[in-house]
Parts: C-alpha cells; sequence; structure tokens
C-alpha cells in the first residue's frame, strides 16, 4: 500500500525499491508468496507511471517470467499488457487486451481490477474514436468497489479523465478541476499535476492562474515527469504551439499523448498513424511499433492525407493545430 501510495504522490523511485524490498522478503518466505506476484505489478506499476515505457516493457516481461502460476488467471499480467499498449500509443491493442481481460474478469476478479481494466478500455475506445463504448466504460470504471483499484483510485480517475479529454467532453474542465481538488486533498502530487495539465491543454486562458500550483507539484514528482508536463503547460498559456512542440513530443515518449482532433473520417488504424506522423515519428519507426510495412504505413498515410485535405506531414501538422481547438 506504501508503494501504491507513493506511485500516485510522484515519488516513483521510492515505490519501486518498496515493492522490490517487499517482494524479495516474499520470494524468501519471509511473508507469503502470493503477495510476490502483486509486488511484482505495483512495482511495474510504478515504472509505468513515471513514463519509463521501455524499462516497464522489461518489467512486465520479467513479472511474466518470474510470476507464479496462478498469477496467469488473477488478470494481473493481461492488465500490464494493456497500460503498457496505452503508453506505446497501440490504442487498438489496448482495447483487445481490456476486452479479452473483461470477460474473464466478470467471472473471477480475485484482485479487483476490473475498474480499473475499465478505465484502460475507456481510453483505448476514446482514442480510437468509439466514443459511446468509452463514456459507458467511463461511468461503469467510476463505480466504487473495493480491491486494488479502489487503492489505485488516482490513476483510475485519470485514465478516465483523458478519455473525456479525447471524447471531448462538455464537462472536461470541471471534471479536470475535480480530480485535482481531490487529489491535493489526498497529497497525490502526481494525480493532480497531470489532471491540471488535462485543464490547461481544454482550457489555457482558465488554468493560467495555476501555473505557480504546477511549478510547486513539478518539484515534488520524480523526473523526467513533471518537469515536462509543466513545460507543455507553460507553452500553452503563453499560447505558444504546444501541439507538436519538443514537450509534446517528449510527453508522447513517456506516454502521455495530446488528443487527436475529433474526426470521424479516419479508421482506427489511420488515427493511430497520423497521430504519431503528426508529433514528427517517421514511417518506418512507426512501421517498427505496429509490426507493419514502411509501405503499409505510407498507404495509410496517403488515406489520411486524402481524408483530410493534406498533401503532406507538414500540412498534416498544419490540420492538427487547426483542429485542435479547446473543449
Amino acid at each position: 500500500m506504501s508503494a501504491i501510495v507513493r506511485i500516485q504522490e510522484g515519488r516513483y523511485t521510492e515505490a519501486m525499491l518498496i515493492a522490490e524490498n517487499a517482494r524479495h522478503l516474499a520470494v524468501y518466505g519471509l511473508r507469503p508468496m502470493e503477495e510476490a506476484d502483486l509486488l511484482g505489478f505495483v512495482r511495474f506499476l510504478a515504472i509505468w507511471s513515471s513514463g519509463s515505457v521501455e524499462a516497464s516493457r522489461v518489467a512486465l516481461e520479467e513479472f511474466e517470467e518470474t510470476a507464479l502460476p496462478g498469477v496467469v488467471h488473477s488478470g494481473l499480467t493481461e492488465c500490464g499488457r494493456a497500460l503498457l499498449r496505452l503508453a506505446e500509443g497501440r490504442w487498438r491493442l489496448a482495447a483487445q487486451e481490456a476486452e479479452r481481460l473483461q470477460d474473464r474478469l466478470a467471472e473471477h476478479d480475485v484482485h479487483g481490477l476490473r475498474p480499473l481494466v475499465r478505465a484502460v478500455l475507456a481510453l483505448a475506445c476514446a482514442a480510437l474514436g468509439e466514443r459511446e463504448e468509452s463514456v459507458r466504460e467511463i461511468r461503469e470504471a467510476e463505480r466504487n468497489r473495493p480491491g486494488l483499484s479502489s487503492a489505485l483510485l488516482g490513476i483510475l480517475r485519470l485514465l478516465t479523465l483523458r478519455a473525456r479529454q479525447w471524447n471531448y467532453s462538455a464537462d472536461l474542465t470541471v471534471c479536470a478541476k475535480r480530480l485535482a481538488a481531490w487529489a491535493a486533498e489526498q497529497g497525490l502530487a502526481a494525480i493532480e499535476l497531470q489532471a491540471l495539465h488535462v485543464g490547461a491543454m481544454s482550457n489555457p486562458f482558465e488554468f493560467e492562474r495555476m501555473v505557480p500550483r504546477l511549478r510547486v507539484l513539478a518539484r515534488q514528482i520524480d523526473l523526467p515527469l513533471g518537469v515536462t508536463v509543466l513545460a507543455h503547460v507553460e507553452e500553452f498559456v503563453s499560447q505558444a504551439e504546444a501541439w507538436d512542440s519538443p514537450s509534446a513530443r517528449t510527453l508522447s515518449e513517456l506516454g502521455i499523448w495530446a488528443p487527436l482532433p475529433p474526426t470521424s473520417k479516419l479508421s482506427a488504424r489511420e488515427r493511430e498513424i497520423a497521430l504519431l506522423a503528426s508529433l514528427g515519428y517517421s514511417s518506418k519507426w512507426i512501421a517498427e511499433q505496429f509490426h507493419l510495412s514502411v509501405r503499409t504505413v505510407e498507404t495509410h498515410l496517403r488515406h489520411v492525407f486524402t481524408k483530410l485535405g493534406a498533401s503532406n506531414r507538414d500540412e498534416l501538422r498544419v490540420w492538427f493545430r487547426k483542429e485542435r481547438q479547446p473543449a
């Protein structure tokens, strides 16, 4: 529990050490062995929350290799894979992982993971343009239930807030303020900072007065997440072009993705590729990310250009800047 609290405070290194040390106690027989797997998941979650996407991928692989046979049926590894897919921007795979896990957890949910998985599915569906499904999953995720999801309530609420952001919900600013206020009461600096970040992206003029608070929070959170979020907010409130700025690119590398402008013209795959292309990622990099050929990526991009009235990547970035308006 102390590791889980520190994750939401933004003290990721401490959380990793606590989880790892407690896990060693379980492995050496000084604590119940079933705790080892839960602590392995918490360690992964600390790394994932810090924005270390590659390190969290390695941590998840290690967790899967060392987990007890029973953990396969607990949903912890599948939940980890779904969270990792979100950070990678592979929303279709995240949705597929979450949907499969939902079906199994409906029958047996030993750790109380189902609300968290619903939050993952809500964000994945929103990123894929499936708004109705996303709204339904948000509603289900936010029902109070006991278990691990309750302990990770800050992360769960942040996921559903980001789903609302992708859905361009009319109440996004209100929801961002509400989550930030709750996180401040709980002392969860990382959750408060990211809630204010979502609010600033939706309404930079209203959140400009919160920049001093953001600076305080950024100093409380382990590098590089806090300072990068702060830099992105400062770009917004200064009316700079922040959609494809260096800090926006860095945030995507930390698993925090600015939403695609609202459009129904693109398929799910085209949405994934268009966002990465708008941030300056090469076709070769995108192809490796989705295990596609470069030719296939280029074909998808041609379809994107045609549907959005763009001729090349530069015009695609212009479209992103023009169409992204605060909710």
